[in-house]
């Protein structure tokens, strides 16, 4: 990372910030995910200054705990790279524009998002849940997975969204749904398992009738119990410890939340 250019410290606009049991707790409304922070990260995201670089951050966490800035750089910046990743943080404007965009000197594609409507997406239309999909690729290997895997859920209507992945240099490959935060890759496996969880994202955050959470979810006698969590992060491994215990299985990728 490049402190101070390749990072925006200013949070989306999207995510809204609460506190549970003294942890930070955001939570995404464009993808539905909770995220829960420990007091390290919290204390980090509570130093977020959009008017200051990754340095500068550093320097107050280093002032805040009593170490130097140099002792905590390396662990910021890693802390803000899954942020971005994450999509809690805003896009940079002094990002590379090959990445801050998802694409590099090309002009617009039949497949492009903005207008509501997407006509013509390389690797075809997709519904899941509440969310109709159109994914661009112009990589034969990336679309034959991506069709062996969703072709059960392809529908003829034209989608109302757009998932784009492209190639930007040797290693990289970008990953944007409808013009958002850009994901970085850094192969061709990395960028299509991105692609099919951001799929499974968007059909988690298209149910408007509920509040809806990336989680697993296990019942019992006495109720029910969630575990909200990004992917990748061990909700499924807890889920099925507990049912192993004697609770029963709910789900281990989405729960609603009715009123």
């Amino acid at each position: 990372m490049n402190p101070g250019s390749a990072v925006a410290l200013q949070p989306d606009r999207r995510v809204l910030v609460g506190e549970v049991g003294g942890a930070t707790v955001l939570f995404h409304v464009g993808d539905r995910r909770l995220h829960v922070l420990n007091p390290t990260a919290g204390a980090v995201w509570s130093e977020l200054d959009p008017d200051g670089d990754v340095t500068q951050l550093a320097r107050r966490l280093g002032e805040r705990f009593g170490v130097t800035a140099d002792a905590v750089l390396a662990d910021v910046e890693r802390l803000l790279e899954q942020l971005v990743t994450d999509g809690l943080l805003a896009p940079s404007g002094d990002a590379d524009p090959a990445i801050a965009t998802g694409v590099a000197d090309r002009p617009p594609s039949p497949g492009d998002a903005g207008t509501g409507s997407v006509t013509a997406p390389s690797s075809g239309s997709y519904a899941a849940l509440d969310a109709r999909l159109g994914i661009v690729c112009d990589d034969a290997e990336i679309v034959s997975v991506l069709d062996a895997v969703l072709c059960p859920l392809a529908v003829a209507e034209p989608p109302t969204g757009a998932l784009r992945i492209e190639r930007i240099a040797e290693n990289g490959w970008t990953v944007v749904v409808d013009g958002r935060n850009p994901v970085r890759v850094g192969s061709r496996l990395a960028a299509t398992l991105r692609a099919l969880a951001e799929v499974n994202d968007l059909a988690v955050a298209s149910v408007p009738r509920d509040l809806v959470f990336h989680a697993g979810a296990v019942c019992g006698d006495e109720g029910a119990v969630v575990l909200p969590a990004p992917s990748n992060h061990g909700k499924s491994t807890l889920t099925a410890a507990l049912v192993r215990s004697g609770l029963r299985y709910l789900t281990d990728e989405a729960a609603a939340v009715t009123e």
